[in-house]
C-alpha cells in the first residue's frame, strides 16, 4: 500500500497540491488530534521538500519562494500555530503556498504507479476530532515543554510525548519533524549541542537552518531508527517556553 507521501507525489503528476489538500490526506488516515495531524503534515512536507521531491511556493505564478527548505516550513508553521492554536478543524480552509513535484518527485511518482500498489482507504469519518479521552490530558506542546522544565529535550523525547501505535517508523519521524518544526516556529526551543561538563551551546543558525540540519540528519542517519538521548540535537527551552511551561502547571495545580 502506498504510503501518505507516495500518494501526493502520484497525485501531484496531475496537479499542485496546496496545504488543504495535504492536511486533508493527512487527516482522513490518521486517528490523531488536529494537534498532531498538524505537525504530521508540516514534518511530511519538510520531508518531501529535504528529499527533494517538491518545490514550494505561488506555483501558478511561477513564484518559488526563496529561503531555505526549513525556512519555508517553518513560516508554514508560524502560520499555522498562530491562526489554529490546537490545529485547524476538519472543515477548516488551510491556506498557503502550492507544492509541486520537482523532476526527481516525477520520476519517483511514476516509478510508484507501475510498481502497482494501491492506495490507501480513509478511516475516519466527518466527525471532527479533538483532544479526547483517547489522548493524553495535556495538550501535547504544553506536555513537551513540562518535560522540558526538568531537562534538556531532544528530537527522541518531543517524539516520544507523541507516538502513537498506528504510525509506522516514516510516519513517527514525519510527526517528531513537524513538531520539532512547531517548537522553533513559536520560539520555544534553542537548538544546540552539550559540551564537556554538560554545557550547552546553542547553534548559531536561523530557525529554518536549525529544521533542515535536523531534518536532514534525522532522515540520512536515523531512517529507521529509536534516537538516543542527545541524538541529532539538544533542545534548550526559552523563557517563553519556560513561562508557558510553568504557569500550565500552575493553573493544573488550582485546577
Amino acid at each position: 500500500m502506498f504510503t501518505i507521501k507516495e500518494e501526493l507525489l502520484i497525485e501531484g503528476l496531475q496537479v499542485e497540491g496546496n496545504l488543504n489538500w495535504i492536511y486533508s490526506e493527512v487527516w482522513n488516515n490518521f486517528p490523531l488530534t488536529n494537534s498532531l495531524v498538524r505537525a504530521l503534515s508540516l514534518g511530511l512536507i519538510m520531508e518531501m521538500l529535504t528529499d527533494g521531491l517538491v518545490t514550494v511556493g505561488n506555483i501558478d505564478a511561477g513564484e518559488l519562494w526563496l529561503g531555505t527548505n526549513g525556512d519555508a516550513v517553518i513560516r508554514i508553521a508560524s502560520e499555522w500555530v498562530r491562526d489554529w492554536p490546537d490545529g485547524p478543524s476538519r472543515n477548516a480552509t488551510v491556506l498557503g503556498p502550492e507544492l509541486s513535484n520537482t523532476p526527481h518527485g516525477d520520476d519517483v511518482a511514476r516509478s510508484l504507479k507501475v510498481s502497482g500498489g494501491t492506495y490507501s482507504v480513509g478511516i475516519r469519518g466527518d466527525e471532527d476530532e479533538d483532544e479526547d479521552d483517547d489522548f493524553p490530558e495535556r495538550p501535547i506542546m504544553d506536555q513537551i515543554l513540562i518535560e522540558g522544565l526538568d531537562d534538556w529535550l531532544d528530537p527522541g523525547t518531543v517524539l516520544s510525548a507523541a507516538v502513537t501505535p498506528e504510525l509506522t517508523d516514516e510516519e513517527s519521524r514525519q510527526l517528531g519533524l513537524g513538531l520539532v518544526a512547531e517548537l522553533l516556529a513559536d520560539e520555544l526551543v534553542v537548538p544546540g549541542e552539550m559540551g564537556p561538563g554538560w554545557i550547552f551551546s546553542p547553534w548559531t543558525l536561523s530557525p529554518g537552518d536549525a529544521l533542515e540540519r535536523i531534518a536532514t540528519t534525522w532522515i540520512t542517519e536515523f531512517p529507521n531508527e529509536t534516537l538516543y538521548p542527545g541524538a541529532i540535537a539538544w533542545l534548550e527551552l526559552t523563557p517563553k517556553a519556560r513561562r508557558r511551561a510553568e504557569n500550565y502547571l500552575k493553573h493544573e495545580a488550582t485546577g
